[in-house]
């Protein structure tokens, strides 16, 4: 009976765990802004502060509000926090590349931890993904479809732990400015470094598995739970649409990747967020399925057309030794 009395006078009722949870929330949520407008700041100078510090808002301020709206409204669902989550990595994966950034450019890499952060970056860069992967294994209710996927599920995040802490040891040369930057903290024996970065290919596979857990309960969903699923369905397509961006601007450009593809991940990164939260609360707010095919329609139409360009200007080019006229036709 003492027991009994103990448990229920230490476990708060429903209200006060809710208030709490919106006010933990809230709190996280405060942050953002702070963090976004400093990096503008560092990121883009003061020439491209705006243009830097609108991108880095939306990226990592969007996944936040929706965290917390979903928080605000269904508090007994993980998806609020794993958004939440997913921003605080993005905002951790952005810190280190800013402070890296700003070193060279503005003090000639004189700055502490500046090859620390450098290499930090180098090796967070699956933190953009793992968010919206653990999302993706346990969307729209927060749990698995079935206790079968509790071990690949597992297996999906000791791959994004062990790849990114043995890729925080590397000493492999940086790519140009960073170069010269050298590793501080000490190097891993060459078999454990081959073990860990193998872990890459696990992150690639658990990609593939958490669409595979979307298309799995998305096969046998009732009719709300489909709706929300294709949200999160028809989001996803930005993600092979940024690549596409991605590519096309490289084929264009020689290789160089310049405004465009930027401006392609920041909307992919905005728009994925942005329905997940519809899913959980507004899922019937448009006609989701007539987006998916529409999409899918003009997508496949894209790709096609994309390629046909490539294709154009390679071979045009490749022909008249003009890439201006290989363009034209």
């Amino acid at each position: 009976m003492g027991a009994a009395t103990e448990t229920r006078a230490t476990t708060p009722p429903p209200g006060a765990l809710r208030r709490r949870l919106r006010a933990a929330a809230m709190l996280v949520l405060a942050a953002y802004p702070l963090v976004a407008g400093t990096l503008g700041v560092v990121v883009g100078g003061p020439e491209g502060y705006w243009i830097a510090g609108a991108g880095i808002a939306l990226v990592i301020g969007i996944p936040a509000v929706m965290g917390w709206l979903i928080l605000r409204a269904r508090p007994g669902n993980p998806i609020g926090w794993l958004l939440l989550g997913h921003a605080t990595l993005l905002t951790t994966a952005m810190v280190p590349d800013a402070w890296t950034d700003w070193s060279l450019r503005e003090h000639g890499g004189t700055l502490p931890f500046t090859a620390l952060a450098a290499y930090i970056t180098d090796a967070t860069w699956p933190a953009w993904f793992a968010g919206l992967a653990a999302i993706a294994f346990v969307f729209p209710d927060g749990r698995l479809p079935s206790r079968r996927w509790r071990g690949p599920a597992w297996f999906a995040i000791a791959s994004f732990v062990i790849f990114m802490s043995v890729a925080l040891f590397s000493h492999e040369t940086l790519d140009a400015p960073r170069s010269g930057l050298v590793n501080p903290l000490p190097e891993l024996p060459g078999p454990v470094h081959v073990v860990g970065q193998a872990f890459v290919f696990g992150i690639l596979a658990s990609l593939f598995v958490a669409a595979a857990a979307v298309r799995t309960r998305l096969r046998r969903a009732a009719e709300a739970e489909r709706l929300q699923l294709l949200w999160l369905t028809w989001a996803s397509c930005a993600i092979p649409g940024a690549l596409l961006v991605c590519w096309t601007e490289a084929a264009m450009n020689g290789g160089t990747i310049g405004p465009v593809t930027l401006a392609a991940v920041v909307v992919m990164a905005a728009l994925v967020p942005i329905a997940i939260g519809i899913g959980v609360l507004r899922h019937r707010l448009f006609d989701i399925e007539l987006a998916v095919s529409r999409t899918l329609l003009y997508g496949t139409l894209s790709v096609c057309g994309a390629g046909l360009y490539v294709g154009v200007v390679a071979g045009v080019g490749a022909l008249v030794g003009n890439r201006g006229v290989a363009g034209l036709v």
